[in-house]
């Protein structure tokens, strides 16, 4: 008997497990919307973080650990139109190693397309980047060309 009550509680814990976190939120309704509406970039490094503990004598340790740095990168202007996007950049900024960021429509996804980099990621923005956006109703599509320039 005591078999079958633990078969039972642990099938009712795996069933627990695979059900929905997403009590109380909203499911988000289809749309036709593809567009982005935000394009910045920031700058990406591997630094090193100094950490400081105790051993269980009381003698003080210090070592380092290796951390993701980042700072964003101003944008000097912006400009989007129908499928083409203009960022101005500052005359400083490495364009070959950049991080790109989009800010696109609710529930849409963003492809790169003809070799563009995958944004997020370190990248080559020093030519002219293509990327699909894909609406929530996965039907809608709008292809967007993002040039990125220098400016004092």
């Amino acid at each position: 008997m005591k078999t079958v009550a633990q078969k039972t509680i642990l099938l009712i814990l795996v069933l627990l497990s695979f059900s929905s976190c997403n009590m109380g939120l909203d499911e988000l309704p289809f749309s036709d919307k593809c567009e982005i509406s935000s394009f910045n970039f920031e700058k990406r490094w591997l630094g090193k973080e100094e950490r400081i503990t105790s051993d269980q004598d009381g003698n003080v340790i210090k070592y380092w650990v290796d951390k993701v740095m980042f700072q964003a990168i101003p944008n000097k202007a912006l400009d989007i139109s129908n499928t083409n996007i203009d960022v101005a950049v500052p005359d400083t900024t490495d364009l070959k190693s950049v991080v790109g960021l989009a800010t696109i429509s609710v529930g849409a996804t963003i492809t790169p397309l003809e070799g563009s980099p995958k944004l997020g990621e370190r990248a080559d923005f020093s030519m002219p980047r293509k990327y699909r956006v894909t609406a929530s109703d996965g039907i809608s599509q709008k292809d967007w060309t993002i040039v990125v320039r220098k400016e004092k």
